[in-house]
This record gives C-alpha cells, structure tokens and sequence, in this order.
C-alpha cells in the first residue's frame, strides 16, 4: 500500500438551489421523471456572485483547515467551467487562500475526469517531494439551457482534497486502469455558455469505458470485483451511476444486481449527488466524501472508483480506507451548509441563470447574494475582482448602469375586463446598432420607438376565433383544429427550414399565418378551451418590412393581449418563449433584440441574453422610408452568414458597439456620430446596403447627417427599409432637397413604457 493519499477532504456547494419538483411543474412533466429517471431532488443553483472560483476556494478553504499552508507546494485546479483562455483558475484560488509563493499552480481540462487526472500526476509528484502537500480543487457549474433536456441534471459545486504522506482518510494503492477514445458525445465551445450533448452516444461511451478501463486495471493489478468493498463512479446523474454498478457486476459474469443490492451497495455514495445535482470534475470525488460520510465501517476497506470524462476518457483506480479515517471527516460542516440552503422559487431560479457577464469589456458592480466567505464582487478593466463577502461600487468614471436580470412582467393578472375587450399596443423599434452582428455574439442597441401595433380581442358567441387584420386586409374565421394544424404544419416548415431542407421564404406563404400561428400557439400552450370564441382585431401604425420591428410589434400585442383577456398569469421569460417561437417562423432565427425592445420600451443594450437600460441622451433623430425591400430578413440573415466566418469583422462589429454604448452612457455626440458612420460602413460590407441607400448615406454624411440603416437591410433591390438619421427631420429634409433626392424625413421619438393594456 502506498504511503500516500487523501489527507482532509471538504466539498462547497451554493446556498441556494431549486427543488426538482419545482422545475417539473413549470416544464410541465412529472416529478417523477426527475426523482425516479435521474435520481435527484434538487441541484445547486449559483448566483450571479458565485463561480469556479469562490465554489473551489470556499470547498478548499474547509479542507486546508487544521493544515499548514506553507506546506502546500503544488496546486492543481479541474474544471471545464474555464473563466480565461490563459490564466490558471487555481491562481485566484493561490492569492485567496494567501498560499505559499513557492508553489506549483496549474489548470487541468478533460471534461470531468480531469480531477482524476491532477489526482495521478499528484500522486507522482509527492514521490518526489515527500515532505510536502498538494492541493486538488475540482470546481463546476453544469449548465445545459433553460427548457433544454439536460436541464433537471444541471448543478454546482467543489470539493477539495489535500494529498499528502499522511493519509487521514485514504492511501493510493498502485496500478490503474485507462481507456481513451476520441469523441464527440459532450464538448462546448469557446463560444457557448451551455454544453453540446450527444446523450445517447455518451451514456454508451461511459458504459465502454467502464469495462474497457476495468480489464485494463485487471490486467495490471491482478484484482478481482470481489477484491473491492466499494464501488463509485463518476455521477452526471445517479441513475446513471446505478447502471454502472449493474454492468460492471455483468462485466464480470456476475448477476445483475437488484434495486435492493443497489441501495444497500450504492445509495451512501449517491445521497450529495441527490440533493446538489451535477458538479463535473467534482462528482466522483463528491461521491467519496458521502460514502466515507454516511458509513463509519470503511476501516481497510478497498474502493474501486471509475473516473469518467467525455470526449472520451475512463479511468479506473483504487484506494484504501484508513483506520479511524471518522475522526478527519467534515461531515457536521457539510451538513450544517446543506441544511441552512434556501430554496428558489422558478423565477429566481431562472433569473441567476439568465444572468450574463459582460463579454465586451464592460464595467459592472455584481449585485451580492449570500455565498461563502468568497465571492465575485465585479468585472472591471477586463478582470474578475474577488472579495471576502464584501460588495464593491465602481468608480463614477467607470461605473455603468445596473444589468437588469429579467423579472416577470406579470405576475398575477387581474380579473379580465367587465366588458369582455381587452386592448394591447405593442411599440415598434429601430436598432442603433447590432444588426445582423448580434447573431454572432456582438451586443446590440435598441430602441422603442412611437410607431404601435394594436390588438383588440373582443368576446363572441361561438367557439371559433375571428380573425381582421386591418392592414393585411385578411377576414377569416377559424377553429380551434384547424389552428392547431397550422401551427404544427408551419412548426413542420420551419424545422425543415432549420435543417436546410426549405428555404425561410417557403415558411411562412401567406403573411397572415404569422399571427393566426400566434394565436394558435399561445391556446395550444397553455390548454386553452373555450365554449365561446372571440374576434381578433388588429390595427398597426408601423410600416411592414422596413426593419421597424412591425412583426415583433403584432406577436408582442397580441400574445400580451390574449394573456390578459384569457387570464392566463405569464412571466416575462413565457411570453418571451411564445413570441420567440413566432418571430423565428418570420426571420428563420431571432436574435430576440425586436420582441425585447417591443415587451420592454425605451432604450436597451442586449448582450447575449443581458439586458441594460440606456437612459438616452438628448439626441435628435429621425427616420427615411426607402421602402420595403425585395427580400426578407430571413434571406438577408442566410446571406451574411459567410461574412461572419471573418474574426476580423466580428471584432469590428464589436468595437463599434462598445464605443456607440459608452458614447450613449457619457452623453458624447461627437464619438456616437464617428462610430454610428462606421456602423453603416460594416454594414454595407457585409453587403445587405443597396448602392444607392449606400450613396445617399455617404451624400448626407458629407452634408454634416450621420445615417445608417437599421434593420436587416436587402440583398436585392434599391429599396433596404429604414434609414435612421440622427438630426432633426427638418434640417434632413432641407439636405434632401438640395440633392434632389425622392425621399423626405419624418420625426421619430422614442417611448419609455413597452407593451401595455390601452
């Protein structure tokens, strides 16, 4: 038996998480699904002030307790939760936890076995340096998406584990078993937040290299299954877990064991995982510290552990329990930390997870919630600012307003109208900056402008639905079925569009559809039933087509509409769902910036799901109608998509909006106006700018007026939509005449309140 091993081991989890239950209510599933088909009741929840780094500094803060920091030399930091592309997370850590500056620091990444990797070359390196310690952090926030499939499996946590020549809790024994195979059945990319999942595929890789890791380590042991106490394995989810523990008995011709022989066998190991859900790097060994917490008959016991991470790699190792190992363990603190979490409600639950950090060097104070002694205080001059539980407050010259985390925009409907009519207007908006771009990860800037789509919906005596919209001149009486058809057939169309089967125009073959689809969704959603119908009446003073948001304007109203006059309590993310799903029928993939803008009002940046209100300054604007273009938005957004391959032009797009969002904040003309020309130029590089938009752009831009286009533009035609001027619309019209241009200006101003009950 080696002389080295676990000497204190901690794990840190969130204060706050949400009950499963919770979550199956509000997708609409059993609770059961979650609780039987995974193995979990609740999962961690971490919020906008807690990441990698306080997790793993909280855990080995607790696990470096009682122990010399001095005689920490090496420092290795797991995780595929990464903050930076150069510097180690375990640095942070280093300077928090006021480590020795001879010390060894490194970040190691291979999907969730990387713990298990800084656990073997620790290993080797306290052979060499006996009288020293190492310090393994694994630290991680599993994300998956809201509404995603891998949802319910999400969570976060640490755990650290202090290796050293006394071994309080476990020694290494020698010999290992490995399997390594190139795959993709999970991997996320440097520019997504949530991972990719093949999950069919990476239950299957687990499962090989299980029993391909496990007779490798036969042959290089000479052990048996039964020369093993324990068994653990790597805990994405329990259930999972529990089928492992059957196949590898199977594996060696053994009888499958029961759920009896499985709770007996497996349950100790499982109950951390049940209550705080995925941690990656730090399951396994989350699962050690509940065994050796929920059992105190471990003394010289053999554990077998298989380590698993995607993409692929198994390992599977062993180690000893050692006498006494009770008396080192931390279990009344972890309990104490489990007990005193609280419990979130679906909406805050949603609101930490929709929380964005700024990706385009944006300022930002982070509002402070309840963590360990750590937590992440602000992002300020492109760096993470950590603090002992202490908020922080930007200077004046650097401080940027507050990121709004979505709330809901209803929370509980009053009862509908005595008159049986309900009335929404939804603005419509123009974009400052951002088009096209913000599908590629650029924020964009919007604003709501005086321009409204109203929504009028009226009781009638039959079950059907009335539709009259006024500017498409379209009259036609529907059934709830045949609603129920269309939106499956146009949802059909679309996902053929999505896969490159149909083209965007062939989606939506009649302009009407978009809302009769709207109205249809929004019923089959929420189980609408009624005995009496309505009439639908809409009214829209927005031009169609000329990037003024007239579509987003229509599904906004009427879906805020039918929530009231349906009484159907939405939050703000539902409605936003429901909208979203309709504007992509029109646009093929929304960013999202025109529902927002239209459900919100006034003047808002949006980065990747962000929102910041603007508070803009006294500036002049006004609009030219060049027309509708010949294509659609749709066409526009498959056209440039190329254009994006290019870094480069990304980066530019990027600069701009940086520098038009501080021009906006500082009240700075002279930049806006600078950057606002810059913004047109990109534009019509990316080619969606008609040569003669082009030209009078430029024409104007001589004459002392900043235009740009704003919206997705055309890519046949001379007509591109809205040209949005920043002067007033008398001085544009004056420059008009003198180039004896066919166009004339008009004001636009913009409103504050977005949708609202008229």
């Amino acid at each position: 038996m080696s002389h080295f091993g676990i000497e204190s081991a901690a794990f840190y989890t969130s204060h706050y998480y949400l009950n499963l239950a919770t979550l199956a209510q509000a997708r609409g599933v059993s609770a059961d699904k979650y609780h039987i088909g995974l193995g979990i009741y609740q999962m961690s929840t971490s919020p906008p002030d807690e990441d990698i780094i306080t997790l793993g500094a909280n855990a080995a803060l607790e696990a470096l307790k009682d122990i010399d920091k001095d005689s920490i030399r090496l420092v290795l930091f797991a995780t595929e939760s990464g903050i930076d592309q150069s510097k180690a997370a375990g640095m942070y850590i280093h300077k928090l936890l006021k480590l020795s500056p001879h010390c060894r620091v490194l970040e190691l990444k291979q999907a969730c076995y990387s713990a298990t990797g800084a656990l073997m070359l620790a290993k080797e390196w306290l052979k060499g340096n006996p009288k020293y310690k190492a310090l393994i952090i694994a630290s991680d926030i599993a994300r998956y998406g809201l509404g995603m499939p891998g949802e319910p499996s999400q969570g976060a946590g640490a755990v650290a584990l202090t290796l050293s020549n006394n071994p309080k809790l476990a020694s290494f024994e020698e010999g290992n078993g490995v399997y390594t195979e190139d795959a993709m059945d999970f991997w996320r990319p440097n520019y997504r937040d949530e991972a990719l999942v093949d999950g069919k595929h990476s239950v299957d890789l687990y499962l090989k290299a299980l029993k391909e890791s496990w007779q490798d380590y036969q042959n290089n042991t000479g052990r048996s299954y039964k020369d093993h106490d324990h068994f653990l394995f790597h805990i994405p989810i329990p259930r999972l877990a529990e089928k492992a523990y059957q196949r590898l008995a199977i594996i060696n011709q053994l009888e499958k064991p029961s759920d009896a022989d499985i709770a007996k066998n497996l349950n100790d190991s499982l109950k951390y995982s049940r209550t705080i859900g995925n941690c990656y790097t730090a399951s396994l060994y989350l699962g050690l510290i509940s065994l050796l917490e929920h059992r105190n008959d471990l003394d010289n016991s053999r554990l077998g552990l298989y380590s698993y991470g995607s993409g692929c790699i198994g390992e599977f190792f062993s180690l000893k329990v050692t006498p006494g190992y009770t008396k080192h363990l931390k279990a009344k603190t972890h309990q104490k930390m489990l007990n005193e979490r609280q419990e979130l409600d679906q909406a805050t639950y949603e609101s930490y997870y929709s929380f964005n950090y700024p990706t385009d060097g944006s300022e930002v104070a982070i509002p402070m919630h309840q963590t360990g002694r750590f937590r992440l205080a602000a992002i300020k001059a492109h760096q993470r600012i950590y603090t002992e539980g202490k908020e922080i407050t930007l200077t004046e010259t650097t401080e940027v307003p507050a990121i709004i985390i979505p709330k809901p925009l209803i929370n509980e409907l009053k009862t509908a109208p005595e008159k049986d009519e309900v009335t929404a207007k939804a603005p419509g908006k123009l974009i400052i900056t951002g088009e096209h771009a913000i599908l590629h990860g650029t924020p964009a800037i919007a604003i709501a402008i005086d321009r409204f789509c109203e929504t009028t919906i009226n009781q009638i005596s039959k079950p059907r639905v009335l539709f009259n919209l006024a500017n498409l001149e379209h009259k036609r009486e529907r059934t709830l079925k045949h609603l129920k058809r269309l939106k499956d057939a146009l949802q059909q169309r679309h996902n053929a569009f999505t896969k490159g089967e149909r083209s965007i125009t062939d989606v939506l073959k009649e302009p009407f559809y978009l809302l009769e689809y709207t109205a249809g969704a929004f019923m089959d959603r929420l189980n609408v039933k009624f005995k009496e119908g309505f009439s639908l009446d809409t009214h829209s003073s927005i031009p169609t087509g000329c990037g003024m948001g007239s579509s987003a304007a229509a599904i906004v109203s009427l879906n805020y509409a039918l929530s009231h006059f349906m009484e159907k309590p939405l939050s703000i993310d539902e409605l936003f769902e429901l909208n979203l799903a309709a504007e992509n029928l029109q646009h093929g993939r929304s960013s999202g910036l025109d529902l927002q803008i239209s459900m919100r009002g006034g003047c808002i940046r949006f980065a990747q799901g962000t929102i910041t209100p603007i508070d803009f300054p006294n500036i002049p604007l006004s609009i030219i109608n060049t027309g509708a273009p010949a294509s659609s938005t749709g066409e526009c957004i498959a056209h440039t998509r190329a254009a994006f391959n290019d870094p480069e032009l990304i980066e530019a797009f990027n600069e701009v909006s940086a520098n038009i969002y501080e021009a906006l904040i500082n009240n700075d003309p002279t930049t806006l106006h600078s950057n606002i020309h810059r913004n047109h130029l990109l534009l019509q590089r990316i080619g969606v700018v008609p040569t003669p938009i082009h030209e009078l752009a430029l024409q104007l831009y001589q004459q002392g007026i900043v235009a740009k286009l704003s919206g997705a533009g055309a890519v046949r035609g001379d007509a591109a939509g809205i040209l949005l001027v920043f002067a007033e619309a008398a001085e544009v019209n004056k420059a008009l005449k003198t180039l004896a241009s066919p166009y004339s200006a008009e004001p636009i101003n913009i409103v504050k309140e977005g949708v609202s009950l008229k």
